[in-house]
């Protein structure tokens, strides 16, 4: 998991995992990856905090792929389909253009 050790949203998706009997690390960005982590792991899910920049998932992946020769399978486990109304003083804004 890629996100600020004190962000809310990273921490409760690595609480998540673990609760799912799953290990799961919070890591802020690639260099933070501990090969011991790894050790006897067929399968890693990547996954970031809302606002994790894709930047530090991307390198987090080129990491896997130079050291362990990991083959990189982008998969959506939830669509969440989440949409966010324009605030009342934006919505008069795009009226009056």
């Amino acid at each position: 998991m890629i996100g600020s050790k004190n962000s809310s949203n990273s921490q409760r998706l690595v609480d998540t995992a673990k609760q799912a009997g799953k290990r799961a690390h919070l890591i802020d960005d690639a260099r933070e990856l501990d090969h011991s982590w790894l050790k006897n792991t067929e399968t890693v899910l990547v996954t970031a905090g809302a606002s994790a920049p894709e930047r530090l998932v991307s390198e987090l992946l080129g990491r896997l792929k130079t050291e362990f020769n990991a083959d990189v399978e982008t998969r959506t486990l939830v669509d969440e389909g989440v949409s966010f109304a324009l605030p009342q003083s934006l919505k008069a804004l795009s009226v009056v253009s």
